[in-house]
């Protein structure tokens, strides 16, 4: 009997012990989890904000200027060539389809009429094995054979009207004699860097998919959407002009774009989950919505593939340094949260809100200029941008959140535009850098919004609401010694 009591007490023991166990691992785990409002944001870890270009975005940068003056100067200074350098035949009332190249010239113009007859088709082996290093064809090409291209190994340049054959297949390859658009690799010459597109309505799913080599893509102004994995690892593409009509960019269009320094995407009304996947050179970025929609899945994150703004920090590319936003009018909640590579947001005109968190520690941000249309911060907005130095209030804003400026150890000074009449709690606290406040028409200031401004020139609140936590904002009267 006295054996099972001890063995009784024994398992109650561990039992206990792994009990203990998890009520502490439980508690690690709130603690980790803890949002950084709730403890003391002088206890974040140190961080250098990023400022200019590392050398490896010099060297892209160098490689996008050179690009896009290669394809304005593409075909820009050279002639039509020669009928006679052309066989042809003809396919129907004043048209006719060219069969052959025979010229020997490096650059080709091909003419969009011979002898008063329309140029309508490129045959299979228009340019099969040719040497040609560029070629321009024309907006009166309707269709394009398979393998019009074919073995053409010394392509480097290529102006085309649409995608493929202009009908049902609508890969790149196509033209080069691949049956599908996983042969890009095999088919589409090596040489090639830059293809020009003048006028398709859009590009189909999978069109450049593989076209490793491919540094250059100039898209028209009548694209209008761009399809899931359109240039999925295009690894060399670093120049991409994409025209400013496209309405829809597909999941992963440009996923593994490892080369793309600079991209707009203004007036996208959808970008695809991962539509810039491991773009990991990506320098500056223009759009007009954050995230999917202006209605879905608004946070930066998620076009580079997070599937929440938790993970804003592990999907947006450290090369990312500027974002611009235009065309859009609001910053959603947690838009940029924990994105703290990202040093410069150009602001447009006709934002109306910033969201919750929406820049929550943004930890390289050095300064921001609001638009005069910007009416409200949310709060949170800018918590933690421990390096924002400057901020300028638009003419319009009239209410700033609590807590929109905690942390932002950096702020020299701020001037309250004239419609905000009341400062939330703890709105710049912690900013330790403070010297210079002008409260201009506010009439109260709510608990802790300036605790910790240990730099901050007191002011005089005469007329002012001013709640607990706030000694160093208030000017102390004057004594006055005189007998």
């Amino acid at each position: 009997m006295a054996t099972q009591k001890s063995e009784w007490k024994v398992k109650m023991k561990k039992i206990f012990i792994v009990c203990l166990a998890l009520c502490l691992a439980l508690v690690c785990v709130s603690c980790i989890q803890a949002p950084v409002e709730d403890g003391d944001w002088e206890g974040k870890e140190e961080f250098t904000a990023v400022d200019g270009m590392s050398e490896q975005a010099a060297i892209n940068a160098a490689k996008y200027e050179e690009y896009k003056e290669k394809v304005g100067s593409a075909f820009g200074l050279n002639e039509v060539t020669d009928a006679a350098c052309f066989e042809f035949e003809s396919v129907g009332d004043n048209e006719v389809k060219i069969t052959d190249y025979v010229g020997a010239d490096n650059i080709v113009v091909i003419p969009d009429e011979i002898g008063g007859a329309a140029v309508v088709a490129l045959g299979e082996a228009a340019f099969a094995n040719a040497t040609v290093r560029a070629v321009y064809v024309p907006d009166s090409v309707r269709s394009i054979e398979k393998g019009a291209f074919e073995g053409a190994s010394a392509l480097v340049t290529l102006r085309i009207p649409f995608i493929g054959d202009g009908g049902e297949n609508a890969h790149f390859g196509y033209i080069f004699g691949a049956d599908s658009y996983e042969y890009h690799a095999v088919k589409v010459p090596a040489t090639l860097e830059v293809v020009i597109v003048g006028a398709a309505e859009s590009v189909a799913d999978n069109a450049f998919a593989g076209c490793k080599k491919l540094c250059a893509i100039v898209l028209p102004e009548t694209v209008t959407s761009i399809g899931k994995f359109a240039f999925y690892e295009c690894f060399d593409l670093v120049y991409a002009q994409l025209g400013g009509s496209v309405a829809e960019i597909g999941n992963y269009a440009f996923g593994y774009c490892s080369s793309l320094f600079s991209l707009s995407l203004e007036g996208a009304e959808r970008i695809g989950l991962g539509a810039l996947y491991n773009c990991k050179s990506i320098y500056s970025l223009s759009l007009s919505i954050v995230g999917e929609t202006a209605e879905n899945n608004r946070f930066l994150g998620y076009i580079f593939g997070a599937e929440s703004a938790d993970y804003n920090d592990d999907f947006v590319p450290v090369s990312l340094r500027e974002v611009s936003l235009v065309g859009c009018d609001e910053i959603p909640d947690r838009a940029f949260a924990s994105c703290a590579y990202i040093a410069k947001f150009a602001l447009g005109e006709g934002i109306k809100s910033i969201g919750v968190r929406a820049f929550y520690g943004c930890r390289s941000l050095k300064s921001i200029d609001m638009p005069d249309s910007v009416i409200s911060i949310g709060d949170d907005a800018f918590f933690g941008c421990d390096n924002l130095e400057a901020v300028a209030f638009g003419s319009g804003v009239e209410k700033i959140g609590m807590q929109a400026f905690y942390g932002c150890r950096s702020l020299k000074s701020v001037a309250m535009p004239d419609k905000v009449t009341e400062i939330g709690s703890s709105t710049f606290a912690l900013c330790e850098s403070l010297s210079s406040v002008e409260l201009g028409n506010v009439k109260a200031v709510g608990k802790d919004a300036f605790k910790g401004c240990t730099s901050l020139t007191p002011v005089d609140c005469n007329g002012i609401e001013v709640a607990d936590g706030n000694t160093a904002l208030i000017a102390k009267p004057e004594i006055n010694t005189e007998k």
